[in-house]
C-alpha cells in the first residue's frame, strides 16, 4: 500500500521552500534541493540529516520513498538532460491529431475502428497469418 500524505502533512509540505508540488501520494522537490540532497549525500550525511536540515520529518516520506528518490535523482543526475523532465516523457502533454475537416476525423475513425475489427480476427485465428496493416 502506498503511503499517503494526510491534508495536515501536505499543508505543512507546501510552506517548505525545497517543495514544488504535493498530492495525496507524491511530492515534487526543487531542482535546486535536488542537487544539494546528492551532494550532501555524497559528503556523507544521512538522509535523516539532510531532510531535518530543510525542515521534513524522515517519518513524513517513509524509508522506501526516501531510497526510491534517492536512487532516481542519482539516475537522473547523470543524463544528458539533468533533473529537466526527457521531452517524450509520458507526464508531456500528449500531442493530438489535427484534422483539416471534420470530414477528415471521421475517415480516420473510420480506418482506426476498420484496423482494430481486422487485428482482432487476426488475433482469434491460429498463426501462419499475415498482420494487418494500418492505411
Amino acid at each position: 500500500m502506498r503511503n499517503k500524505f494526510t491534508d495536515k502533512q501536505r499543508e505543512y509540505l507546501t510552506t517548505l521552500s525545497c517543495v514544488e508540488k504535493v498530492t495525496e501520494y507524491n511530492i515534487t522537490f526543487t531542482t535546486e534541493f535536488k542537487k544539494d540532497f546528492l551532494r550532501r549525500k555524497r559528503q556523507g550525511d544521512s538522509f535523516e540529516i539532510i531532510l531535518h536540515d530543510y525542515g521534513i520529518k524522515y517519518h513524513m516520506l517513509g524509508v522506501l520513498r526516501i531510497k526510491t528518490m534517492y536512487s532516481r535523482w542519482q539516475k537522473e543526475e547523470s543524463r544528458p538532460e539533468g533533473f529537466e523532465r526527457k521531452a517524450n516523457s509520458s507526464k508531456e502533454k500528449k500531442r493530438k491529431k489535427e484534422f483539416k475537416s471534420i470530414e477528415e476525423e471521421m475517415q480516420y475513425l473510420k480506418d482506426e475502428k476498420d484496423y482494430y475489427k481486422r487485428l482482432s480476427e487476426w488475433l482469434k485465428k491460429p498463426g501462419g497469418r499475415k498482420e494487418p496493416t494500418r492505411k
